[in-house]
């Protein structure tokens, strides 16, 4: 009994971070595209936040998408170079074709944006996300 109260709250506790993971990147997205559905191409060896399953305009292919969702750049096709590419890690930051990442650490979310990189991508962000550039 003790077992399945806790997966039970366990799963709770999970479906909260899905949902805070979902309405960061949400936000994020139409803060740096400035659109007000973008859609967003997730590039990862898994869905951390079961993203999928909330309320984000996903697209299947990366041409397709307004922004690319990475944990890593390795074997990413070419054609998403083009796009907007945003880290789920804090390592991501280093890449210069990178311009942010979310991330969790000691159980909170993190957020970051390269200025530099914004730069050279020409990209503004909307107010409420400058806060976040270093």
């Amino acid at each position: 009994m003790k077992f399945l109260i806790l997966i039970t709250l366990l799963s709770s506790l999970y479906a909260k971070d899905a949902d805070i993971a979902s309405k960061i990147i949400s936000t994020i997205a139409v803060g740096v595209t400035h659109k007000e559905n973008p859609k967003i191409y997730i590039y990862d060896n898994y869905t951390p936040y079961e993203l999928s399953k909330h309320k984000l305009n996903l697209t299947e292919h990366c041409q397709d998408a307004d922004i690319v969702l990475i944990s890593t750049l390795k074997g990413l096709p070419n054609n998403c170079f083009q796009k907007i590419l945003f880290g789920t890690e804090y390592s991501n930051l280093q890449n210069k074709n990178v311009i942010g990442a979310f991330f969790w650490q000691k159980g909170r979310p993190n957020i970051l944006f390269s200025r530099e990189n914004l730069k050279k991508k020409h990209i503004k962000l909307s107010t409420n996300l400058q806060k976040y550039v270093e």
